[in-house]
């Protein structure tokens, strides 16, 4: 969990460290799209944006949490974040509608690093 290289320099805790803390951003969102209010993440274009700068403040704060602590707190954010899908109205998941782009974001987002993950975990022949 802790050896460098699952992504670039990231161990697997350190990319499951950042896929948290994405959760725990947009999760602000799903509560304002849940009581009909606009998101802020919809005034960014979040295919275009650099996360790079983003993505090291962060795990400049996370990288000292231990893989314990990872685990539990990916298992929480991820808890909140599916019951904040389940509040959500079904005009907010239509297609076009912000809320669908944000939830196919996480998705992708998700499925890119645990591919990531397999493909190090296969070169490392674990």
């Amino acid at each position: 969990m802790t050896q460098p290289g699952a992504v670039g320099e990231w161990s697997v805790k350190d990319v499951l460290s950042h896929v948290a803390s994405w959760e725990e951003l947009v999760l602000p969102d799903l509560a304002r799209l849940a009581r009909g209010d606009a998101a802020v993440l919809a005034s960014v274009d979040l295919y275009a944006t650099n996360y790079d700068p983003f993505n090291a403040m962060i795990m400049s704060l996370r990288r000292n949490l231990g893989p314990g602590q990872v685990l539990r707190e990916l298992d929480i954010v991820r808890a909140d974040f599916m019951a904040a899908i389940a509040r959500l109205p079904d005009s907010v998941l239509a297609e076009g509608q912000f809320g669908r782009l944000l939830l196919k974001i996480t998705a992708e987002h998700d499925e890119e690093h645990a591919q990531h993950i397999l493909e190090w975990r296969n070169r490392a022949g674990s």
